[in-house]
């Protein structure tokens, strides 16, 4: 467990050193006066530089954390637990296969969040509005804005639930990486319809636990048993 661990740290922070040095080797070599006499062109190759490390470190991220989730679930088929996992992962026709299931599952979760926490902040906007112009009551945007917010609170709840939809699919790409990217997530869908409050009830258990475990259990130790126990019920739902 220890291992996948250690790579998601050192991943993280080998390329905010790189960013670090970066923007020192440019002050060391262009002065302290750099921000003032900045170009346009050196502001250009600086943002370049950033994007490029940021886009470099999401695919690098996205590639270990499909690894973890072979490492994981390898164990609970009764396959040894190996490191090469996460090696293969960073293979590069893997690595974009990896960030491309990362980035279609981000951009679903985002556009459930959206639709619903968009009653709510249509609510919470139009308070604010009308509480700036003068033209609502105190009274009368208290009990709006609580409306508004419950409204949001319950969008961002239901957001969560239909969320989980997805659950299931950087376990079945680490187990069938030849699969397309929209067959995952197809096949998450179809094995998740009726399974979504399982896995929310079970990732609440966690809640608490994970809380404390800054101050009672270092979470080194708690987060591997989550991730288990997470392949446990991920493999419970495949069967």
């Amino acid at each position: 467990y220890f291992p996948t661990l250690c790579v998601n740290l050192f991943i993280c922070l080998f390329f905010a050193f790189i960013t670090v040095a970066v923007a020192l080797s440019d002050y060391f070599i262009t002065g302290r006066n750099t921000v003032l006499n900045d170009t346009y062109y050196i502001n250009l190759i600086r943002i370049s530089v950033f994007v490029i490390l940021t886009i470099v470190s999401c695919i690098v991220l996205s590639s270990v954390s499909v690894g973890q989730t072979a490492v994981f679930f390898g164990r609970v088929n009764r396959k040894k637990a190996s490191f090469k996992r996460i090696v293969y992962w960073l293979k590069p026709s893997k690595s974009l296969k990896a960030f491309g299931l990362s980035i279609c599952i981000l951009l679903l979760k985002a556009l459930w969040t959206i639709a619903f926490m968009l009653p709510g902040s249509v609510v919470l906007s139009a308070i604010i509005y009308l509480a700036f112009t003068g033209g609502i009551e105190i009274y009368l945007f208290i009990s709006l804005a609580v409306s508004g917010i419950a409204l949001i609170i319950s969008g961002c709840s239901f957001a969560f639930i239909i969320s989980q939809r997805y659950f299931l699919a950087r376990y079945l790409l680490s187990e069938n990486p030849g699969l397309k990217i929209i067959q995952v997530i197809k096949q998450s869908k179809n094995l998740m319809e009726y399974q979504l409050m399982t896995v929310v009830k079970f990732k609440l258990s966690f809640v608490l636990p994970l809380i404390f475990s800054f101050f009672i259990i270092p979470i080194i130790f708690l987060y591997p048993h989550y991730k288990q126990s997470l392949s446990v019920l991920a493999k419970e739902l495949t069967v």
